[in-house]
């Protein structure tokens, strides 16, 4: 079994988890068994999994995993069908400031309170969490639904109204997983720490009162004197084994062990690839039992694109990359940086060379779109609208050449989810720049998509020259997107591939990007599909946003060489088409295969018998009980190890 590890797959998600879809719609379209492993609780994850057209079996879920909720049939629960253990509710309805909130009484005359029931409004006011109050009327537990129809966790409060345990049950209520809360006093350097940052936090929204041309009114800092942590855990395995854990990372690797004994096959190897390392981490490093273990750098592996030999790594591979001989394979994006990654480490790991984006099939059977068939003078940025992303410079590039060239009216379209990093400084920093070019202030939207002049509440932008856009799941409709502009634009910090410039090219639009490491500048061969232009540090944008309002102007005022850019990226697109990225997967599965018969004498056999459920011996959770499980098919395919 090939197993991608990372932390969650949300309905919105970063480039990690467009990489791992487009990777397992390859693998699934080669007949390939994967999983996506995640490992955080989540009450939406099999919804959410929906909008990448990722179905049950192609994912795995700590949580589903030990509670056996992996293949659920979907009952959603209404308001109506809350079971209240026992208690019969007399009254619901709805709360007069909430309409997603439903209250609930014992008796008629509404004084024996039950609870609240919460819905979800957007999804058929199917049930998300519960608040059950006792009868004093003290709230003691909390309990949140799957969006299949079950509570999936009860999280027990304290009369104080502290909670003190989370417990993750299977379908028919039985604990399987406990995390134990407790409260303990803050350190002197802890308080230090809290205060700093609400002084940081008060600069910040005196400068937003300022922007807003709002009064200012100071806060006053209290410190906490106690604050909710993690103990540990306690973990009750199907087999009927208690165990005592100390920490989240230690219960990854449990899950990383067990599933590794599930799918343990004789024949072939488990392949698990780290996508997102705090997913993996140790746990992956020290697997109990040999596997073919791969580390997939999607970013800069140092903190400083200007100098990848020696600067810091980055912190988000740090760990790996020091114990990068403990892998079996090293996966780059580019070939640029797979030779860096191994001039540096000169790791025992094989390195491979292995895009993260796909050009799928319906993309290419789309008739080319002409240049003057799009949007004219149209530039497009699909990425997450941060700081390091640095919308604003694009921004400025295409100001400047509007500026400067009266009636090219160059507009940019930016889609992606809201990160408010830094106090909206995404959104700050183009406010300045329609304040320093002497423009029209942008509308301001709020998440309800309604005119706001508060800036802590923007989330969208709407003007002549740059509009935010939300995050677009539909892929049709994301193509539909692409074929509408005429250039792809980026200025990253940092880069590792870049999917959506892929998308883009393989769309027929030409890119001009800083010729920033690695992706942008593997992905644009200079004046053929796009243009590079000279890459700066955050704070020193000035340095390359006239070159590149330059190149803007540059290609917007030929026709002639706007339609021979977009040919040639619609040409050079090839090098990323399913069949030559799957040659690529398929020498790391080669190597998998060749490696493992030496691997596979690491191995030992686990014990075979442990008290099972109702104290029967059980050999149903063996070494390979899982090994034949076929996922490509879909989950009719997958045997389904539930206890009846």
């Amino acid at each position: 079994m090939y197993f991608f590890v990372n932390e969650r797959v949300a309905e919105q998600g970063s480039g990690i988890e467009h990489a791992q879809v487009q990777r397992g719609l390859l693998f699934r379209k080669n007949e390939v068994s994967f999983k996506i492993v995640t490992r955080t609780y989540t009450q939406t994850g099999h919804r959410d999994i929906l909008a990448w057209n990722i179905n049950d079996a192609e994912l795995i879920n700590l949580f589903d995993y030990y509670a056996q909720t992996e293949y659920v049939p979907e009952h959603p629960v209404h308001a109506q069908d809350v079971d209240w253990g026992g208690r019969t509710p007399a009254i619901l309805e709805p709360d007069e400031k909430n309409p997603e909130v439903t209250m609930v009484w014992e008796d008629n005359e509404k004084t024996k309170f039950m609870g609240r029931i919460h819905t979800d409004a957007k999804h058929d006011n199917i049930v998300t969490f519960t608040e059950v109050f006792e009868h004093f009327g003290n709230l003691y537990k909390v309990d949140f639904y799957d969006t299949r129809g079950f509570v999936s966790k009860t999280q027990y409060i304290d009369p104080d109204g502290t909670p003190n345990t989370n417990v993750y049950l299977d379908r028919d209520g039985r604990p399987v997983i406990e995390e134990f809360l407790r409260k303990k006093p803050l350190r002197t350097s802890e308080i230090n720490l809290r205060r700093r940052k609400f002084f940081e936090a008060e600069g910040q929204r005196k400068a937003n009162a300022e922007l807003n041309g709002t009064e200012f009114k100071e806060g006053k800092f209290e410190a906490p004197k106690e604050e909710t942590f993690v103990t540990g855990y306690r973990l009750i395995k199907p087999n009927g084994f208690t165990y005592m854990i100390d920490s989240f990372d230690e219960l990854t690797k449990t899950f990383l062990d067990d599933l590794n004994n599930d799918f343990f096959s004789e024949k072939t190897p488990n392949v698990f690839i780290s996508d997102r390392t705090s997913a993996a981490g140790d746990g992956m490093v020290n697997m109990s039992q040999p596997a073919y273990k791969a580390l997939h750098l999607h970013n800069l592996h140092a903190s400083d694109t200007r100098d990848v030999m020696t600067t810091d790594a980055n912190n988000n591979y740090e760990y790996d990359l020091i114990n990068n001989n403990r892998f079996n394979a090293i996966i780059s994006a580019t070939n640029k940086q797979r030779r860096d990654v191994n001039k540096r480490y000169k790791s025992n790991a094989t390195g491979f060379t292995i895009p993260v984006g796909v050009v799928p099939q319906a993309i290419r059977d789309l008739d080319r779109v002409p240049m003057n068939e799009r949007d004219p003078h149209s530039v497009l940025m699909i990425v997450r609208r941060a700081p390091d992303k640095r919308i604003n410079a694009v921004t400025e590039a295409l100001m400047i050449a509007n500026r400067e060239h009266p009636g090219l009216n160059a507009h940019l379209d930016v889609y992606g989810y809201f990160d408010g990093s830094n106090n909206n400084q995404t959104n700050r920093d183009l406010l300045k720049l329609f304040e320093d070019f002497k423009l029209d202030k942008p509308t301001m939207l709020d998440d309800q998509d309604k005119p706001t002049d508060d800036i802590t509440k923007a989330r969208r932008l709407e003007s002549d020259v740059v509009t935010l856009h939300n995050y677009i799941t539909d892929r049709d409709e994301l193509y539909r997107i692409h074929r509408s502009h005429q250039v792809y634009a980026l200025a990253s910090i940092m880069e590792g591939f870049n999917i959506s410039m892929m998308e883009a090219m393989a769309n027929g639009e030409p890119a001009i990007s800083t010729d920033v490491n690695y992706g942008p500048n593997d992905l644009i061969i200079h004046g053929k599909n796009g243009y590079l232009t000279r890459w700066a540090p955050q704070g020193q944008e000035n340095l390359f946003v006239k070159e590149m309002a330059d190149r803007f102007y540059e290609v917007f005022s030929s026709d002639k060489k706007l339609q021979d850019l977009s040919d040639q990226a619609y040409d050079l697109s090839k090098r990323f088409y399913e069949e030559t990225v799957w040659d690529a997967w398929k020498a790391l599965i080669d190597d998998a295969n060749k490696q493992w018969p030496e691997l596979y004498k690491q191995h030992y056999d686990l014990p075979r018998y442990g008290v099972a459920y109702k104290g029967e011996m059980d050999t149903q959770y063996q070494m390979g009980q899982r090994a034949n499980e076929v996922t490509w098919r879909g989950p009719k395919s997958v045997k389904y190890f539930k206890r009846n």
